[in-house]
C-alpha cells in the first residue's frame, strides 16, 4: 500500500526536488483542483464533459462559481485568512462568474462561504483528496528511486505522448499509475489501428500515397457511433442525415470566436453550441461516449479553417489551437 505523507514529510521530500520540478507539481495541483471543481459543478448542471477536457473548456459551461487559485504558505500565517478570519496555511480561492465576487477560505468552509450544496461540496473534496493522493504517489516513487524502466512500457517512439505525460518525462518526474495505463492503452490503439489499416489496404494497390493513408486514419476519428438507421430521416424519405446537417453562419462565427478565446475541445464547443447557439442536442444514444450528433460536423468545419491546427485527437475528442 502506498504511503500517505504528513505535511511535514511531504515538505521534506519536495525540498529534494529542483525548482522546476516543484513549480510544475504545484501548478499541476492547481490545474487538477480547477479541473475537479469545474467537472463537479458542470456535471451538477447536467453537462456532458469529455474525458481529458481542460478546466478552461469546462469553465465556459459554468455560470456560477469557478475555482481560480490555491495558495500554500508553507505554514499557518495571518497573511492568509479564511473569510471567517481564521489564519491559514492552505487557502482556496473561488470567484462567482455572475457578479465577480471572490471568496477565500480554508477548504472545510467551502460550503459555508459559497452556499454550494453539501453533496456537491463532498464530491469536490473527494476529488481534491485524489489530487493530494497523486502528489503522494509521485513523492513515494521518488523516495523509492523510481525509473522509467520499472514501468515496463512499450516503445514510445511511435506514440503521440499526451502533454502532461511528456512534461513528466522532460522533468524526470515519476509517471502516475493512470498515466502508465494511458500509455499502454495508446500503444494498444496504435497496434490495432496499424492492423486495421494493413487489412484495409490488403485489397488495394500495394502502394498508397502518404496523404491518402493519413486520411484513412483521420476518418476513423469520425466513425459513426450508432448504425445509420438509428439516425433521423430527412423529410420525404431520402438518405439518413445528421440533425442540422450544417452549422449556421452564427454557429460558425461562435465556434471561431470560442477557439480564439482558448476553448480547445471539440466536445466542449458542441456543448456550448447546444447551450447558447441553438444547435441540436440530439446525441448518439447507443454510444458510451454519448457524443452530440453535431460533433463530426463541428470537427469538419474546424478542420476546414485555415487558422486552426489539430493538436491531438482520438475517439473521445479532438483538441485544436487557434494560430
Amino acid at each position: 500500500m502506498m504511503k500517505i505523507y504528513t505535511s511535514e514529510e511531504r515538505d521534506a521530500l519536495l525540498a529534494l526536488l529542483s525548482d522546476q520540478q516543484r513549480q510544475y507539481l504545484n501548478e499541476d495541483m492547481l490545474r487538477g483542483r480547477r479541473t475537479v471543481f469545474a467537472n463537479v459543478m458542470s456535471r451538477q448542471k447536467g453537462h456532458f464533459i469529455p474525458e481529458g477536457a481542460s478546466f478552461e473548456d469546462i469553465e465556459q459551461l459554468l455560470t456560477s462559481w469557478v475555482y481560480i487559485n490555491y495558495i500554500d504558505a508553507g505554514h499557518v500565517t495571518s497573511e492568509l485568512k479564511c473569510e471567517c478570519g481564521r489564519a491559514l496555511r492552505y487557502q482556496h480561492i473561488v470567484q462567482n462568474k455572475e457578479d465577480g465576487v471572490i471568496k477565500k477560505f480554508g477548504i472545510d468552509h467551502l460550503q459555508l462561504h459559497t452556499g454550494i450544496d453539501a453533496k456537491i461540496v463532498a464530491e469536490i473534496l473527494k476529488g481534491f483528496d485524489a489530487i493530494d493522493f497523486e502528489l503522494d504517489e509521485v513523492l513515494s516513487k521518488i523516495e523509492k528511486g523510481w525509473s522509467l524502466e520499472q514501468e515496463r512500457l512499450p516503445d514510445l517512439k511511435e506514440l503521440v505522448i499526451p502533454p502532461d505525460i511528456q512534461k513528466h518525462l522532460e522533468l524526470e518526474l515519476p509517471l502516475l499509475g493512470r498515466q502508465v495505463v494511458r500509455l499502454r492503452r495508446l500503444a494498444n490503439e496504435r497496434i490495432v489501428s496499424k492492423s486495421m489499416l494493413a487489412s484495409a489496404l490488403s485489397t488495394e494497390a500495394p502502394q498508397i500515397p502518404e496523404q491518402e493513408e493519413n486520411e484513412l486514419i483521420q476518418l476513423d476519428l469520425f466513425a459513426m457511433e450508432t448504425p445509420t438507421e438509428t439516425l433521423p430521416k430527412a423529410a420525404n424519405s431520402g438518405p439518413s442525415v445528421l440533425p442540422g446537417g450544417q452549422l449556421t453562419m452564427d454557429q460558425q462565427l461562435a465556434v471561431l470566436k470560442m477557439l480564439q478565446e482558448g476553448v480547445s475541445s471539440a466536445r466542449t464547443l458542441c456543448e456550448l453550441l447546444i447551450k447558447h447557439h441553438g444547435a441540436s442536442g440530439q446525441r448518439f444514444e447507443y454510444s458510451m461516449t454519448h457524443k452530440p450528433q453535431i460533433y463530426p460536423i463541428v470537427c469538419m468545419f474546424i478542420d476546414s479553417c485555415e487558422n486552426t491546427v489539430l493538436v491531438r485527437g482520438n475517439q473521445e475528442d479532438r483538441y485544436y489551437e487557434w494560430i
